[in-house]
């Protein structure tokens, strides 16, 4: 044996020489499975860069079309088990939901944009009907905006977009419509009750006069004679009242009303009112005066301060069985707060809010046609004041008050 090989398989005169292998003979298919490996790596790496980077393009150029949109948008990573939705994770959002985020989001936080309970409730239902797209209107509380959004499956797994679009002017014209659509209903039950109320509140000082007209034609005693002529008088009064309300009311509504501005002494007025009206209150009925500065003098329309006090005061007479009616005024910053006070039946919560209203009468045997308190309403805005009532309930007496710009002379 020499060099490991049987000589007598060899053919005679065979020589064997012992030649080492060279590195590449001992190790060429290593060599060559080594290469392939690495190349089919590298070739990996490429495809995978190559692809990472198209991702990478494709993801780039989507933020840039979200970015574009005109809508609210949003990409969210939905988890779910057996029972549903359980949770979710915004991925992506575009400079208009991230707009309404910092306006609308408890903390300034895409997370908490929305309720979280009202949102896992809409992806599951996204879910359950197996449709492309849900769509679902919400609102913003904390910045008063309504949204419309639609919910869309995405080609990837578990993924879900959202785009949302602004509909708040909408909303608010809708409810901008039935407000209106509501105040002319309420408007035509006002009118109809209006007329039917006229013919009443006008026929009954009429038939009144002429009544009573007559009668002191045919009478001869002194007494029964200025009895009649007392009635005629009061008769009178009532349905000139009744006539300067509505024409009043009609010069309001067409802006034709005038306001004369002069150097007004409000002590001095107040004090005139009182000297005028207490005549007119029911008998057990005081009328007192409270003067809240020894000198008073604003700029201000007398004859429309004096009309607004005079309703005033007759609504508290009308309504004041005993005790007393007071009233006057306070000085209060910039305003001049004035109030009628008085011990009369008082008003509950839901008529303190109607007694404004134009046509609104709540006795309905009261005398009027309710038009008193809403040209007073009228009147005190115009001279740029607000008006309103207190009360502390039915049976507790009312404190009907307004204010006006206090500036001194």
């Amino acid at each position: 044996m020499d060099a490991g090989l049987d000589m007598s398989l060899c053919p005679e005169g065979t020589v064997v020489v012992n030649k080492p292998l060279s590195v590449w003979e001992r190790y060429f298919w290593h060599i060559c499975f080594t290469v392939i490996v690495v190349a089919a790596i590298i070739a990996v790496l490429i495809v995978l860069i190559v692809q990472q980077r198209r991702r990478m393009q494709l993801m780039a150029a989507r933020q840039r079309t979200v970015d574009n949109m005109p809508v609210a948008y949003l990409l969210a990573k939905v988890k779910r088990d057996k029972t549903g939705v359980t949770d979710y994770e915004i991925k992506m959002s575009n400079p208009a939901i991230n707009e309404l985020v910092e306006k609308c989001a408890d903390g300034g936080c895409r997370e908490n944009l929305f309720d979280r309970d009202f949102m896992l409730r809409q992806l599951d239902y996204l879910y359950d009907v197996q449709d492309i797209c849900v769509r679902f209107s919400y609102y913003f509380e904390r910045c008063d905006a309504y949204y419309d959004f639609f919910a869309c499956e995405t080609a990837g797994e578990d993924e879900i977009e959202f785009f949302g679009i602004d509909v708040s002017e909408r909303k608010k014209q809708e409810e901008d419509l039935i407000e209106a659509r509501e105040a002319a209903k309420e408007s035509d039950r006002l009118k109809s009750a209006f007329l039917a109320n006229m013919s009443h509140e006008i026929r009954t000082p009429l038939n009144a006069i002429l009544g009573f007209s007559n009668l002191l034609a045919d009478c001869d005693n002194e007494e029964e004679r200025r009895e009649f002529i007392q009635i005629i008088n009061t008769n009178s009064d009532q349905l000139l009242t009744l006539i300067n309300d509505i024409l009043d009311l009609s010069a309001v509504e067409s802006n034709r009303y005038n306001f004369k501005y002069q150097p007004t002494d409000v002590n001095e007025l107040i004090e005139g009112l009182k000297a005028s009206l207490k005549i007119r209150m029911p008998e057990g009925v005081v009328l007192n005066s409270a003067i809240g500065a020894a000198e008073c003098v604003v700029n201000t329309d007398p004859a429309r301060l004096s009309q607004v006090l005079t309703n005033l005061l007759t609504n508290a007479a009308k309504f004041t069985v005993k005790g007393s009616v007071t009233f006057g005024y306070e000085l209060s910053g910039d305003n001049l707060y004035f109030f009628v006070r008085d011990t009369g039946r008082g008003l509950s919560k839901e008529n303190r809010e109607l007694v404004f209203q134009r046509f609104v009468k709540l006795d309905e045997f009261a005398k009027g046609i309710g038009l008193g308190l809403a040209i007073c309403r009228t009147l005190v805005e115009k001279m740029g004041g607000e008006i309103g009532v207190d009360s502390k309930g039915e049976g507790q007496g009312c404190t009907f008050w307004f204010t006006l710009p206090y500036k001194k002379v």
